[in-house]
């Protein structure tokens, strides 16, 4: 290495490797997960994303003290959703809506951008949420948006962080994929196309709304909007004493 590039002669070597990271691990491709203006505001960032992670691999979730009332409603959630089934709206104004204190920490917020993922807090604890994001190629996943969000759910998996989901069904912790609880607003559509394929009167009335899903057991409850946080809190609070034992097996084998 040259004198020019010899970290030993700089005196400030963290800022000489976030210069590299500029030009070698740019966040737009997906090789970083954040990007940050200076090392201090980057230090910042890292201490708060480990507040979220447990101990080990063998500890549950962290909880912290949490003053938002568990139970508290949120009505902006009623009007969030456009009457237009293809308008877009923001799916982090309905993330931010039901998180502690509005807070919620993004991973990888420039690279598939059509998928959210990051860590917030509920009733204090640390969840994982995944939600497809309209606003962006109208939540649809491709190729990037499946590898982001894959990650971050076996990440959170190997660390017995709680995922919540939003947006699409079949994918997304589905009843067919042993999710737990799954809810729909009333305005859900549990379909593969848009009424505009089909028939539309006829296709709206079977298909394009959740109380066909409903009824065949494949969503638990159509609610609210405004009470989506109080279900959610509840929902983890009982399932915090789960006990998952699968058979045991040496490794998964992956399609690499």
């Amino acid at each position: 290495m040259d004198n020019n590039h010899d970290l030993t002669n700089l005196k400030h070597p963290l800022k000489y490797i976030t210069s590299l990271a500029e030009w070698f691990l740019p966040t737009t491709p997906g090789v970083a997960h954040r990007a940050f203006e200076n090392d201090v505001d980057g230090l910042l960032q890292l201490r708060e994303f480990f507040d979220f992670l447990p101990l080990s691999n063998q500890d549950p979730a962290p909880i912290r003290d949490c003053y938002d009332p568990w139970d508290r409603m949120v009505p902006g959630l009623d009007t969030v959703v456009p009457l237009e089934t293809t308008a877009a709206y923001d799916i982090v104004d309905v993330i931010t809506g039901v998180a502690d204190d509005s807070h919620f920490f993004e991973i990888m917020p420039a690279y598939a951008k059509n998928i959210v993922v990051g860590f917030a807090r509920m009733n204090g604890r640390t969840v994982g949420i995944v939600g497809n994001q309209p606003k962006v190629a109208a939540g649809c996943l491709d190729i990037n948006a499946s590898v982001k969000g894959a990650r971050f759910v076996r990440f959170c998996d190997s660390f017995n962080i709680p995922i919540a989901y939003g947006g699409a069904y079949d994918v997304m912790s589905s009843k067919h994929l042993r999710g737990d609880t799954n809810y729909a607003w009333p305005t859900a559509e549990v379909a593969v196309m848009g009424a505009k394929a089909k028939n539309e009167a006829e296709y709206v009335e079977k298909f394009a709304n959740p109380f066909p899903a409903a009824v065949r057991g494949f969503v638990d409850d159509i609610i609210e909007p405004r009470t989506t946080r109080k279900q959610i809190c509840q929902d983890l609070d009982v399932l915090a004493s789960k006990k998952l034992v699968n058979p045991w097996k040496k490794h998964a084998n992956m399609p690499l």
